[in-house]
This record gives structure tokens, C-alpha cells and sequence, in this order.
């Protein structure tokens, strides 16, 4: 059910967001697991944020975060960057630039340290140029959008390399295949020889009977 809400959020289905979370806390009110309340305090104040009541959404969010690190143990983890990001948004939001610029150097941070996630550092690149052309620095936002711009050519780059490796792959199967026919037409082929001249009408008579 909470993946819905990441499908409502994303096309501002804020009403169905709402909804879900509160059939959510109701059915699973004696669920005293830490991994279910991290998903409602997190997927509470990205609903918050949305619907603009940034100050609830800090919140939510920032018990979030803390929780993030007794669920998965550690503040290293994709689970723990993804609530930063959503803080940070929350606290750009709201004007607080200081700690919103805090929170994506975390991210970053961690991104740095766990391999797999270009597209999510160039993500947060690009925020991060934006908050600070929000905070009226200009040269820190263009430091930060060069380097999104950099990063986002390469994952351009890297996806077409991929995309060219699995054609290849492909092309390559279609031709083994191929070959592997060819090879069996070939061990046969002395079979079919054989059957020539008086041998097929030998054959064809005793076969009519």
C-alpha cells in the first residue's frame, strides 16, 4: 500500500495519499514494528510537504531520519539518504536554506561512500544548484549545476555503452544460434545424400507397399 503512495505523491494525488495513510494506521495501529513507523513518518511528511505545511513535514520527516538509522542500522544506507533528500526539500521549502544545504551535503556524503547511485547524486546536484539560486548564490548554484550537467553526460554516456553491450549480446546469440543449425544440417547432410537415384525409389516402393 505505501508504494501507491509514492505513485500519488508523484502526480499530486495528495487526497488518495491521505486516505491510504490514515486506512494504513488504522489496520496496522498494533504494528509495533520501527520499519512501519519509519514508512508512516516518512510517507506522512512527504504528504505534508505536498500539500505545503512544510512545518509538519520537518517534522515528520526529521523522526524519519532518526528512525532510518535504528531500522537499517546504520546512517549509510539508501534509506537513510532518501529521507535527507526529503528534508532537505522540506527545509528549502520552508526557507530555511542553512539546514536544507546541511541535509544534501549529508546525502552527498553518503553517496560518495556507496557505489550505484549517479542518477541520484545528479539529482541531488541539480536541487541543491536550485536552493542555492533560491538563496541568491549565484556562483555556489553554478558550481553545483556544472558538476549535475558533468555527472548527467556521463549517465547519458553510460546508458547507451549499456545499451550497446545488450544489442551486441543478442546480435551475438542470434548468430551462435545460427551456427549451432548450420552445424546439425551439416552432421546430417551424408544422411540425405545417401537418399538419391534408385535408393529414393527403392525406398518410395517399399514404403507404398
Amino acid at each position: 500500500m505505501f508504494f501507491q503512495c509514492v505513485i500519488n505523491i508523484a502526480v499530486g494525488k495528495f487526497e488518495t495519499v491521505k486516505r491510504i495513510l490514515e486506512e494504513e494506521q488504522e489496520s496496522l495501529k498494533n504494528d509495533k514494528s520501527y520499519f512501519y513507523k519509519f514508512q508512516l513518518l516518512f510517507y506522512w511528511g512527504s504528504y505534508k510537504l505536498g500539500i505545503g505545511e512544510e512545518g509538519y513535514g520537518i517534522v515528520q520527516l526529521t523522526e524519519a531520519c532518526k528512525m532510518a538509522k535504528i531500522v537499517f542500522s546504520t546512517a549509510e544506507g539508501a534509506y537513510y539518504a532518501t529521507c535527507l533528500t526529503e528534508l532537505a526539500m522540506a527545509y528549502n521549502k520552508a526557507g530555511c536554506r542553512e539546514e536544507a544545504c546541511e541535509c544534501y551535503k549529508k546525502v552527498l556524503r553518503i553517496y560518495d561512500t556507496v557505489e550505484g547511485h549517479a542518477f541520484e547524486r545528479h539529482r541531488i546536484l541539480n536541487n541543491m544548484g536550485v536552493m542555492y539560486l533560491d538563496w541568491e548564490k549565484p556562483e555556489e548554484a553554478l558550481t553545483c549545476l556544472e558538476e549535475a550537467y558533468r555527472l548527467g553526460e556521463w549517465i547519458w554516456e553510460d546508458l547507451r555503452r549499456r545499451s550497446r553491450q545488450i544489442i551486441s549480446r543478442r546480435r551475438t546469440g542470434f548468430w551462435a544460434a545460427g551456427r549451432r543449425s548450420f552445424a546439425i544440417c551439416r552432421r546430417r547432410r551424408p544422411c540425405w545424400s545417401s537418399f538419391t537415384g534408385a535408393r529414393i525409389r527403392r525406398w518410395w516402393m517399399r514404403k507404398r507397399g
